[in-house]
């Protein structure tokens, strides 16, 4: 058995709150695995984390966890990525999916 992180539990009790006040239902067993990347990666301490969603979950909604979670980072650069395909907010995640993070690269050779 895996066990999750203090943030894992932190994401999934968010998305219940989420769910019950927005009259969501939430079904058993619905989760997707979200990737951290760079400096994004090194904020959270940790390369990727399973987050069990609601039906109809939104790549923005996953966003807005995300957000109150450190309201500091710049999450206006991020782009996201479904299963390996630039995602819109609007998008609809399903169970299983992998939603990477991406924030801007910065840097490199001269």
């Amino acid at each position: 058995m895996v066990s999750e992180g203090a943030g894992a539990v932190w994401v999934r009790a968010h998305f219940e709150r989420m769910a019950l006040l927005i009259g969501v239902g939430y079904p058993q067993g619905m989760q997707v695995r979200v990737l951290y990347f760079g400096l994004l990666r090194e904020a959270l301490r940790a390369q990727s984390e399973p987050l069990e969603i609601a039906e109809k979950t939104t790549v923005g909604d996953v966003l807005n966890v995300y957000k109150e979670r450190m309201p500091t980072f710049g999450w206006d650069a991020i782009a996201v990525a479904v299963n390996q395909e630039y995602a819109k907010t609007s998008d609809v995640l399903r169970d299983g999916d992998e939603v990477a993070l991406l924030p801007p690269v910065s840097g490199g050779v001269r």
